[in-house]
């Protein structure tokens, strides 16, 4: 669709790497020319670049997110950017480091399959466990 940048890709798209992260080998080795190969990272998420995006773009001066700087805040962006925020701040933790900026940027960790606080999805999946199994009749 050719669409241009948008805060909510950084949960659409961001969310998607600590899932592929979980499938496929931490490293591998890729060409980069004849008879050269290096070893990577995979999947390659600048997540410090993630974090500048969101909070430099997408924050309204008056409170909450937007898709870019020309548009206005709204809740689907709020959510989304908040989400993808999250996602860039627990893959700089996993890696050794630290959110970008002070500590009030630090948000709460989100489960990337549900799009909800970590702890809830936790509590969820505990509470479903206790159930007996479902069957259809």
């Amino acid at each position: 669709a050719n669409k241009l940048v948008d805060g909510c890709y950084s949960f659409w798209q961001g969310g998607l790497l600590p899932l592929l992260a979980k499938t496929l080998p931490v490293s591998t080795v890729v060409p980069i020319a004849e008879g050269q190969t290096t070893e990577v990272e995979f999947p390659p998420f600048d997540h410090a670049a993630l974090q500048r995006f969101v909070l430099a773009a997408c924050q309204d001066p008056n409170g909450g997110l937007r898709d870019k700087p020309s548009r206005r805040r709204d809740h689907y962006h709020s959510c989304y950017c908040l989400s993808g925020l999250s996602v860039a701040q627990s893959a700089a933790i996993a890696a050794g480091g630290e959110p970008i900026g002070p500590s009030s940027n630090k948000v709460a960790a989100v489960d990337a399959v549900l799009n909800v606080e970590r702890k809830c999805a936790q509590r969820a999946v505990a509470f479903f466990a206790k159930l007996p199994p479902f069957t259809a009749s």
